[in-house]
């Protein structure tokens, strides 16, 4: 160590992560708390995190009531909201031929009505803070894979909705991750 103290870009910044059961959302959100930012993570299914200052709810993002809660609870809970990452997805890997409509409402509830209603819940408090929004898409848009169409086609309606969300928002900063 030179004795020089590094700060990291997350101190102090208020987070919800979406989709934080396990995978990508449970390892980002244990990585921001360790590198100091405050957050709250929210899955469909939720174990406890071995940090107990990590807030953890429970949400099924298909429910538009639900995320208006989780919403409200994070501002509430963190004073605000700074960031959001969503981490959530359903990827049944189903070939068309079997993909039934339990399937695609299933696929496309979670990966992009699910994403559309926490951003809405959430545009007062990331407008406010000028915030920004973190979504986790897929190499396959574009490109699907066999047996992979319901989640393909979901990411790519993703990656639209964000691209609306830009344009009727453009003091936000949403991003995409692939």
């Amino acid at each position: 160590m030179t004795g020089k103290m590094t700060t990291s870009r997350l101190a102090g910044r208020r987070l919800l992560v979406v989709g934080a059961s396990s995978g990508i959302g449970r390892t980002l959100t244990e990585r921001a708390h360790a590198l100091g930012g405050r957050g709250v993570a929210a899955a469909r299914s939720v174990s406890p995190f071995s940090a107990e200052e990590i807030a953890y709810r429970r949400c099924d993002i298909r429910c538009a009531d639900e995320c208006e809660r989780l919403i409200e609870e994070a501002v509430t809970e963190l004073g605000g909201l700074d960031s959001i990452v969503f981490a959530a997805g359903a990827s049944p890997i189903a070939p068309l031929v079997t993909a039934d409509a339990a399937t695609w409402r299933n696929v496309l509830d979670t990966n992009v009505l699910g994403a559309a209603m926490i951003i809405r819940y959430a545009l007062a408090a990331l407008t406010e803070s000028g915030g920004q929004g973190i979504f986790l898409t897929s190499t396959m848009v574009g490109r699907p894979w066999p047996g992979m169409v319901p989640y393909s086609a979901s990411r790519a309606a993703l990656e639209e909705l964000l691209r609306g969300v830009r344009v009727e928002h453009p003091e936000l900063r949403m991003s995409t991750v692939t």
